[in-house]
This record gives C-alpha cells, structure tokens and sequence, in this order.
C-alpha cells in the first residue's frame, strides 16, 4: 500500500511536470553523493525521489523512497527537505528497525556564479529536526553538515565538481568529508558520471567509488540509474533508482 501510494503521488507530480513550458532542461542534486554548486532558480518546486538497495555485512536495507523535495526561494537560495522510510529485511544486528527515518531541513546559496574564467561555489547547510523519524534510528541518522561546493563546466559538457563537507552527529563523532565527481553530458539529455568519496575521522578514512546515468525526458522529467561501492569492505555496495520532476510558475 506504502509503494503503491507513493508511485500514484509521484504520477501525479510529473503529469503536472511533463505539461510545464519551460525551455531549460531540469538539473538535478540526485543521483550523486557530490553536492553540486548550482542553485534551483527562483518560484520553481523540485521533487528528487530515490528508490535504493544498500547492502552491508551485517544488514541489507531498501530505502523507498529516498526523496527531497527543493524550492528556488529567490535568486541564488533555496530550500529542501529530506527523509525516507528504510526498510531492514536483514538485519543481524538486531538493533534497527524499519521506519521513517529523520526528516531533514536545509538551504543552499550561491556565492558565485556565472563567471566564465571562475568555478560556480555555493554552500549548503542542513540538519536533522529533533525528534522526528522512528526512535531507533535517530542515532545512526541523526547529523548536521556544511558543504561548500566549487563546480565548472567545459565547453557544456564536461562539469568537474569538489565538495569539502563537515559533518557532525550530536551523540557521537565528526567527519569531514571530500567529493569529487567529473560528469559527461552528451546529446543534450544524457549523462554519466564517476565520483569518489571520502570521509575522515580522525585518523581513520573511509572511501567510496560510484557511478551512474541520467536521461532527461522532456525537459522537467529525469530518470537515473546509479551505484556505489565501499572500496574497503568486500559486501557494502548500494543500488538505486530515481526519478525527479519539476514545476515552475
């Protein structure tokens, strides 16, 4: 019933996507980990959803859907939430259970863009709202972050992007992490694009590689295919896949 209601709300949302008249194609945050240095523009609403498989050594989790929803608040500022509801088929830990995980809040500004010898940069903050999600799993996803983001664009199709973030988990450690993803557009509507991970904390680091594809489908419809990969640990991975649909006014 949860998946059924949720395919019928996204239906709806792109019916009324797929009708907009809008000469630019969509842009979107999914699917990569990277967090990009454009800003929605202004008066336009964005949902981003994700369906995922992530499987680790001790548990394998569906996550549907995995979705944010953005809106360009003015020029250069916008706002989105996130949550989703996880579910743990497996889990030998014993101490996760399903349910909807924190909803996060959070903004993104542009501190520079538009300057053809100079990259794009803006930076995002957002944080987990106390006591929100399932009781469980507050303490595993339950974090603050600040993400600054410096991206270029060559010649429109080939975008080198760097992130440095820095996390912290109100009942356990910080991370600061690095991003940095190179994508391809080609034909306009397609997209590939390979990304590594890092996150360190103190002196341990933890690394990933991923990759994936994005066809535009008119110009306010996208659909991904993406995964990732612990380069550490032989059984971690993650499978996903999107759908994203704007509405301007």
């Amino acid at each position: 019933m949860r998946t059924t209601s949720i395919l019928i709300f996204f239906g709806i949302i792109a019916h009324f996507a797929s009708a907009q008249n809008t000469s630019d194609l969509i842009s979107t945050a999914r699917p990569s980990n990277t967090i990009g240095a454009g800003v929605l523009a202004h008066r336009t609403l964005q949902l981003e959803t994700g369906f995922n498989f992530v499987n680790s050594k001790s548990t394998s989790e569906f996550q549907y859907p995995n979705a944010m929803l953005r809106f360009g608040l003015r020029k250069g500022i916008e706002l989105y939430a996130m949550g989703s509801y996880r579910d743990f088929p497996t889990d030998t830990t014993q101490f996760i259970s399903d349910g909807l995980a924190p909803v996060r809040i959070g903004t993104k500004f542009a501190v520079l863009s538009d300057k053809p010898l100079l990259p794009n940069i803006s930076i995002d903050l957002n944080f987990a709202i106390p006591n929100t999600g399932k009781t469980e799993l507050r303490r595993g996803f339950s974090s603050n972050a600040a993400t600054l983001s410096l991206s270029k664009t060559f010649k429109d199709h080939l975008n080198i992007t760097l992130n440095y973030g820095y996390i912290w988990f109100p009942l356990s450690n910080e991370v600061n992490r690095l991003t940095l993803k190179t994508g391809y557009r080609f034909y306009d509507r397609y997209s590939l694009y390979a990304e590594v991970v890092s996150d360190i904390s103190g002196k341990q680091h933890h690394e990933i590689a991923a990759g994936g594809f994005q066809y535009i489908l008119g110009n306010n419809i996208a659909l991904d295919i993406s995964g990732s990969k612990d380069l550490a640990v032989a059984n971690n991975y993650m499978i996903s896949l999107g759908l994203s649909a704007r509405i301007g006014w």
